[in-house]
């Protein structure tokens, strides 16, 4: 089975945003429900994918050419209201068809 997309959580302080690398777009997307961007967060999860393409598949690739999409979603007003952010990472990814899940 081949993966398009790799989901990630990221954990910045108070409150969880997403991270997508879309192998088959050549797109890195970052949800924030708070209004966040962290390209330190992206460009660590390019070299990942690098490193991990050729370290277990001998295959190298270069994702500086990649695009940085910052999705974005309604922001949430508070830092308890979790179910918001699972609500609208839902929405974004029903707009997208290709993903299978």
């Amino acid at each position: 089975r081949i993966w398009f997309q790799i989901f990630i959580p990221v954990h910045r302080d108070v409150h969880w945003c997403l991270a997508i690398i879309d192998m088959k777009e050549e797109t890195f997307h970052y949800l924030d429900s708070l209004g966040g961007k962290d390209s330190g967060v992206l460009r660590i999860l390019a070299r990942y994918i690098m490193d991990e393409l050729k370290d277990k598949n001998n295959i190298e690739i270069d994702t500086s050419s990649w695009r940085v999409v910052s999705v974005h979603i309604p922001l949430q007003h508070n830092g308890m209201g979790l179910w918001y952010v699972y609500a609208q990472v839902h929405r974004f990814l029903q707009q997208r068809s290709h993903t299978i899940f």
